[in-house]
Protein backbone atom coordinates (compact mmCIF):
# COMPACT_ATOMS: atom_id res chain seq x y z
CA UNK A 1 0.00 0.00 0.00
CA UNK A 2 2.81 2.42 0.83
CA UNK A 3 4.45 1.69 -2.52
CA UNK A 4 1.18 2.68 -4.21
CA UNK A 5 1.19 5.98 -2.30
CA UNK A 6 -1.85 4.99 -0.24
CA UNK A 7 -1.78 7.40 2.72
CA UNK A 8 -3.45 4.99 5.14
CA UNK A 9 -1.06 2.24 4.12
CA UNK A 10 1.93 4.55 4.55
CA UNK A 11 0.90 5.45 8.08
CA UNK A 12 0.32 1.88 9.19
CA UNK A 13 3.38 0.50 7.39
CA UNK A 14 5.49 3.28 8.91
CA UNK A 15 4.36 2.35 12.41
CA UNK A 16 5.01 -1.35 11.80
CA UNK A 17 8.46 -0.74 10.31
CA UNK A 18 9.49 1.71 13.06
CA UNK A 19 8.44 -0.81 15.71
CA UNK A 20 9.56 -3.98 13.95
CA UNK A 21 6.08 -5.50 13.85
CA UNK A 22 6.02 -8.22 11.21
CA UNK A 23 9.09 -6.78 9.49
CA UNK A 24 12.70 -5.94 10.25
CA UNK A 25 12.79 -2.81 12.38
CA UNK A 26 13.99 0.37 10.70
CA UNK A 27 13.41 3.63 12.54
CA UNK A 28 14.54 5.77 9.62
CA UNK A 29 12.31 4.04 7.04
CA UNK A 30 9.34 3.94 9.40
CA UNK A 31 9.74 7.59 10.33
CA UNK A 32 10.03 8.56 6.67
CA UNK A 33 6.76 6.79 5.84
CA UNK A 34 4.97 8.28 8.84
CA UNK A 35 6.18 11.77 8.06
CA UNK A 36 5.10 11.41 4.44
CA UNK A 37 1.70 10.09 5.54
CA UNK A 38 1.29 13.03 7.93
CA UNK A 39 2.13 15.45 5.11
CA UNK A 40 -0.49 13.70 2.98
CA UNK A 41 -3.09 14.26 5.72
CA UNK A 42 -3.18 11.07 7.82
CA UNK A 43 -4.57 11.65 11.30
CA UNK A 44 -3.11 8.29 12.37
CA UNK A 45 0.39 9.37 11.36
CA UNK A 46 -0.06 12.63 13.26
CA UNK A 47 -1.25 10.70 16.31
CA UNK A 48 1.80 8.41 16.29
CA UNK A 49 4.16 11.36 15.85
CA UNK A 50 2.46 13.05 18.81
CA UNK A 51 2.87 9.91 20.91
CA UNK A 52 6.52 9.51 20.06
CA UNK A 53 7.37 13.15 20.74
CA UNK A 54 5.43 13.12 24.02
CA UNK A 55 7.14 9.95 25.25
CA UNK A 56 10.54 10.43 23.65
CA UNK A 57 10.36 7.03 21.95
CA UNK A 58 11.15 5.53 18.57
CA UNK A 59 14.32 7.54 18.23
CA UNK A 60 12.72 10.93 18.91
CA UNK A 61 13.58 13.17 21.83
CA UNK A 62 10.84 14.23 24.24
CA UNK A 63 9.46 17.45 22.83
CA UNK A 64 6.29 18.83 24.34
CA UNK A 65 5.77 21.48 21.66
CA UNK A 66 6.10 18.93 18.86
CA UNK A 67 3.74 16.56 20.67
CA UNK A 68 1.18 19.36 20.99
CA UNK A 69 1.57 20.22 17.31
CA UNK A 70 0.99 16.60 16.18
CA UNK A 71 -1.88 15.93 18.58
CA UNK A 72 -3.59 19.12 17.35
CA UNK A 73 -3.19 18.00 13.75
CA UNK A 74 -4.64 14.59 14.65
CA UNK A 75 -7.66 16.04 16.45
CA UNK A 76 -8.57 19.39 14.88
CA UNK A 77 -10.14 18.05 11.69
CA UNK A 78 -7.41 19.45 9.42
CA UNK A 79 -6.30 15.99 8.27
CA UNK A 80 -7.94 14.96 5.03
CA UNK A 81 -7.39 11.24 5.61
CA UNK A 82 -9.27 10.30 8.76
CA UNK A 83 -8.73 6.75 9.90
CA UNK A 84 -7.99 7.22 13.59
CA UNK A 85 -10.24 5.05 15.75
CA UNK A 86 -12.61 6.86 18.12
CA UNK A 87 -10.77 5.58 21.21
CA UNK A 88 -7.41 6.84 19.89
CA UNK A 89 -8.99 10.19 18.93
CA UNK A 90 -10.33 10.58 22.48
CA UNK A 91 -6.91 9.59 23.84
CA UNK A 92 -5.17 12.18 21.66
CA UNK A 93 -7.61 14.89 22.78
CA UNK A 94 -7.04 14.04 26.45
CA UNK A 95 -3.26 14.02 26.04
CA UNK A 96 -3.37 17.31 24.13
CA UNK A 97 -5.45 18.90 26.87
CA UNK A 98 -3.05 17.65 29.57
CA UNK A 99 0.00 18.91 27.68
CA UNK A 100 -1.56 22.33 27.07
CA UNK A 101 -2.59 22.60 30.75
CA UNK A 102 1.05 22.08 31.77
CA UNK A 103 2.52 24.70 29.42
Amino acid sequence: AADLKDTRGMALAGWCIANGVGVRKSLSHGMMLLTLASERGSDVACYFLGEWHRDGTTGLPKDKKEAIYWYKRATDGSCSVRHLMKKALADAKAKLEALEANE
